[in-house]
């Protein structure tokens, strides 16, 4: 009776190594699915018109024995809807070489004459991307996230609607004068439509996009300033 206990003991001991064996034919095939998956190396992708700000990242991923994870990475900055972002694989950087206690690595000396940098003090100005005028009253500047009128005439109204987001402006000013377009295609801005009425005339400003603005105004300048 202990004869048969031993062999039987001794046999599952063997069948337990042999499911452990890192050498073991079949444990190299399990999950297939692995293997017949190409790298990944980048995805690019693109936010619709109303994104400004990318709060986080969710990644979800798959383990080796099948089970599914995530991990979110916190971002909290804003983006621009026209860049077009990436997730890109890159490689691990190299191990820095431990040196023995007995090399010795060469310090560079200091030159003797070395330049200081002069601290100059800078202006910076700003410059439009595109600037054009129709009619002599009025001229216009586009800049990357705002628009400047220039007009002595005097603002009845501004207000923007649609998606793409359009801004409507009324200066007063009885003049008649046919409607006219203003093919402008950079600064976010596609066109601007001049167009006259009784009592006043009107552009329309039309964005690539949808955005809110902000206005302001000092003398004969009126700024749209868009995000």
């Amino acid at each position: 009776m202990r004869i048969k206990f031993l062999v039987l003991f001794v046999l599952s001991c063997i069948y337990l190594n042999a499911k452990d064996n890192p050498f073991d034919n079949d444990m190299q095939q399990k999950d297939p699915e692995f293997i017949k998956l190409s790298p990944f190396q980048r995805q690019d992708f693109n936010f619709n018109s109303d994104a400004r700000i990318l709060k986080s990242i969710t990644i979800n991923y798959i383990n080796l024995d099948g089970s599914e994870e995530q991990t979110t990475f916190d971002i909290g900055k804003s983006i621009n809807w026209h860049d077009t972002y990436s997730f890109i694989k890159t490689k691990s950087p190299n191990a820095t070489p431990i040196l023995d206690v007995s090399v010795t690595v060469p310090q560079k000396q200091a030159t003797k004459n070395s330049k200081t940098e002069e601290n100059n003090t800078t202006i910076n100005i700003e410059t439009p991307l595109f600037s054009g005028s129709i009619y002599n009253f009025i001229s216009l500047s586009f800049y990357n996230n705002k628009i400047n009128i220039k007009t002595e005439d005097k603002m009845l109204r501004n207000l923007s609607i649609g998606d793409p987001t359009k801004i409507i402006i009324d200066f007063a000013k009885k003049q008649n004068f046919n409607t006219k377009t203003l093919q402008v295609n950079t600064a976010r801005v596609k066109k601007v439509v001049f167009g006259s009425h009784k009592e006043y005339y009107r552009l329309v400003i039309y964005l690539d996009g949808k955005y809110s603005y902000d206005y302001s105004h000092s003398e004969n300048l009126h700024t749209f300033s868009y995000r």
